[in-house]
């Protein structure tokens, strides 16, 4: 174990992931994509970049990558149009795959001290 940091040495730190997400102020389920993205983002998994279909630049964008439904989310060439809440569980497990416990998931709580 590395002493200053209480790491395995042989671990190299991943780079945060690139996300756009696609959102509208009406829109029910952006609000909860976009905190539980935001948790990852404060963690450094992720770099993330909101689109709001209420801006013209949003729609522009919007338009630019073909998205048409909000909450969407753009990994790279990967789209996710989270339509129910198991399509968000299901993009946390991937943009976080590491995360076992319960109170890691952005979309539970932490836990009461």
């Amino acid at each position: 174990m590395n002493e200053s940091n209480d790491r395995p040495q042989d671990i190299t730190p991943v780079a945060p992931v690139a996300v756009e997400l696609f959102t509208h102020p009406i829109c029910s389920g952006c609000h909860e994509a976009l905190n539980a993205l935001r948790k990852l983002e404060h963690r450094e998994i992720i770099v993330l970049t909101i689109c709001s279909l209420a801006t013209h630049a949003g729609r522009l964008r919007a338009e630019e990558l073909g998205v048409t439904t909000v909450p969407t989310v753009r990994q790279g060439d990967r789209f996710d149009v989270l339509e129910r809440k198991t399509d968000l569980e299901q993009l946390i497990k991937i943009l976080e795959p590491t995360s076992i416990y319960e109170y890691d998931n952005p979309l539970n709580p932490s836990p009461a001290n």
